[in-house]
């Protein structure tokens, strides 16, 4: 990654679920972990879907656009999404389709946010740009501006910008370095929890907003402190293990390795078996150093 131009890049592997009608806010509104009434035409929010046992199904991002909400989600796993949703409709006055001729870019690295005219770095903060409907990353305003757009297009008109053309490698170093987990590739879905992977840190759920599915769990974990696992950074003394590589303290195994890029991952650590004074290995013997979420600067 340069360190004056923002880069853009295309997410190939997302996808856009429109959700309208009469109910659409109310309708997702009982079941999704955030607000919806931080959602407008000058707000984006991040959120997830769970199991009524509170365990993770989806994440996503949603936007208001044109009288209705757009919902960047993972492409693989949209019919999915759609068909969890429409489950729970029931006679609401609410109608979900596929927007197949959108797309998602990502922008990100320095100045990302002034370059599309936002006058402040604002986790969630909302506009249209190109055409399309741009937010600033709700999870971490460092991670840069998503985009949604028509797929024709949004290249483009992002490169007439004089943005440069980012990769997959760079995207994911930023995220990693900001501890921000990628659905598809660090969480299980109707295994985990969604505060073990930092969800209210990334500003993925509400504590104050009416009941939702799955919402006696994570008020309970909250309130007690009964969450065992946190979602960590890691910087490997060698290269990288592959992921789900166990981290240990001599013979205990006290966590996980997720995805990586170069020498550092992401990885979920044991908090009720992790001396965070010890010496830490990787099953195959190399060091590893671990660092908590909010420590960025190492």
């Amino acid at each position: 990654m340069n360190d004056i131009t923002p880069e853009a890049i295309f997410l190939e592997d997302r996808a856009i679920l429109r959700v309208e009608g009469e109910d659409a806010r109310s309708f997702l509104q009982g079941l999704i972990t955030n607000d919806m009434d931080g959602v407008d035409d000058a707000h984006a929010i991040y959120s997830a879907l769970q199991t009524p046992q509170g365990k993770f199904l989806f994440d996503f991002f949603v936007v208001e656009a044109d009288g209705a909400f757009l919902i960047d989600c993972e492409k693989a796993r949209l019919a999915d999404l759609q068909k969890r949703l429409t489950l729970y409709k029931l006679r609401a006055a609410v109608t979900l389709s596929v927007v197949s001729n959108y797309g998602v870019a990502a922008i990100y690295g320095p100045a990302a946010a002034s370059s599309l005219g936002f006058a402040a770095e604002e986790a969630g903060a909302a506009r249209d740009i190109l055409g399309g409907h741009g937010f600033i990353d709700p999870r971490n305003a460092a991670m840069g501006v998503r985009v949604i757009g028509e797929l024709g297009s949004l290249a483009e008109e992002l490169m007439a910008l004089g943005l440069e053309e980012g990769t997959l490698e760079n995207y994911h170093a930023s995220r990693i370095a900001r501890c921000v987990p990628n659905h598809s590739l660090d969480i299980t879905p109707e295994q985990v929890f969604i505060l073990d992977f930092g969800f209210d840190r990334l500003n993925g759920v509400s504590f104050s907003k009416g009941c939702y599915i799955g919402q006696e769990i994570v008020s309970r974990m909250r309130n007690r402190g009964t969450s065992r696992k946190m979602l960590a950074r890691v910087r490997v003394d060698g290269a990288l293990p592959a992921p789900g590589t166990e981290i240990k303290d001599g013979e205990r195994s006290i966590g996980v390795l997720l995805s990586g890029q170069d020498s550092n991952a992401l990885a979920l650590m044991r908090t009720d078996r992790w001396d965070k004074g010890a010496t830490l290995s990787t099953a195959d013997g190399m060091d590893i150093n671990v660092f908590e979420a909010d420590d960025l600067s190492k």
